[in-house]
């Protein structure tokens, strides 16, 4: 534990599974928290068996719980129950997103916990939010993105809306883990817990807002414009020589007479001759070659990389942003993507997403003070499992 990391100190309880609430926590653990996710083999983490079976090894898991300790904890019992609110009772947050109601059928509400826990942070994350007609509907990344708004602007012109997937789950999780921060923030100077419930489409539905106020304002309805920007123009995903492609942004007419000399464009060119002229260019240049060309005029525009150019991208490579992690138990090395930040220069400290319940018996030990015999009974039993 770094313990010059923001969050040192802090202890969260982690109920997230899937992606949303987990990255969120998972960035909580780049800051410094001891976040223990509490799992059992009874319901497991759907990620652990993302890509194979059985539930041994998972990218996806690795890179959304990396820096986790594990708690196998059958929640099902009375006992189990029972450690699940000794521990919360030695926290600072208890975070989850279950729908609605299962926290409250466990008696792990906001009003009881902060009664033993005054200072106690209780977050919970939801698809629409745990209040209103709809509270009860089920979560996933293409819901949050079609109820917020979002998915309906994504897509190619005169083409059906294109479902957002995993992407929309980091950008809630990012926005979960900053209410959390607020909420710890807040105890920290008052002494005082917060509960936040916090509803995944209405986090997504802050990244249209300007499309809502616009048709709050004019009755508008923006429409899908593919790769296309309302103000930008040329501006799109581009096709080089080379089969790969180029990202490129011509922001006004500056940026187009600095290109008028490669392309030709003329004072009498619509905004599909600039888009034709520029596509021709592009097309007959290599990858490579058409961002280096632009890059010299100082057009914004970006190589379109797939995940083995990114893996070996020079940018990302300097800034140590995968991370080697050590050897799985299927005998793998894991490199995994680190926060998206650094502090004083330097990368977060991350830990590959432990094994179902590898740390059990050491948080009990520390956070419980339980004895190896007691833990022993509860092993016998069932109870941490």
């Amino acid at each position: 534990m770094n313990s010059s990391a923001p969050l040192n100190g802090v202890r969260i309880i982690d109920f997230t599974f899937q992606a949303a609430g987990a990255y969120g926590a998972m960035l909580l653990a780049a800051l410094g928290a001891d976040v223990i996710k509490v799992e059992s083999s009874r319901r497991l983490d759907p990620t652990r068996g993302r890509e194979n079976r059985p539930y041994l090894v998972s990218v996806l898991f690795d890179d959304v719980n990396s820096g986790k300790r594990s708690l196998a904890l059958d929640m099902k019992t009375p006992e189990g129950l029972d450690i699940a609110r000794q521990l919360i009772n030695r926290s600072d947050a208890v975070i989850d997103n279950f729908r609605p109601g299962v926290m409250f059928n466990w008696g792990l509400t906001h009003e009881l916990l902060s009664a033993a826990n005054p200072r106690l942070v209780v977050a919970s994350l939801s698809a629409v939010g745990g209040e209103g007609p709809l509270s009860d509907l089920p979560g996933y990344a293409g819901i949050f993105s079609a109820f917020s708004g979002l998915g309906f602007l994504t897509g190619y012109e005169n083409g059906p809306p294109t479902e957002l997937r995993t992407s929309v789950d980091m950008r809630a999780g990012a926005f979960f883990a900053l209410g959390i921060v607020h909420g710890l923030l807040q105890a920290k100077l008052t002494g005082i817990g917060t509960r936040i419930d916090f509803s995944a489409a209405e986090s997504i539905t802050t990244l249209c807002g300007e499309y809502v106020a616009i048709f709050q304002l004019l009755g508008a309805e923006t429409e899908r414009i593919g790769n296309g920007d309302e103000q930008y123009y040329p501006h799109g995903i581009f096709g080089c020589s080379d089969d790969r492609w180029l990202s490129v942004a011509v922001r006004n007419d500056n940026d187009r007479q600095r290109l008028t000399p490669l392309l030709g464009f003329s004072e009498t060119d619509t905004n599909e001759d600039l888009e034709f002229k520029l596509a021709n260019w592009v097309g007959g240049k290599s990858r490579d070659e058409g961002f280096a060309e632009l890059q010299r005029l100082g057009i914004p525009s970006s190589p379109v990389q797939d995940a083995s150019d990114v893996s070996i991208d020079p940018q990302l490579t300097a800034r140590e942003f995968f991370v080697e992690m050590g050897v799985r138990p299927d005998g793998a090395s894991r490199v995994i993507a680190a926060a998206p930040f650094r502090i004083n220069g330097e990368r977060p400290a991350v830990t590959i997403g432990p094994p179902l319940g590898q740390h059990t018996n050491e948080i009990l030990e520390e956070v419980l003070g339980l004895t190896s015999s007691e833990i022993k009974k509860l092993t016998d039993a069932g109870i941490l499992a």
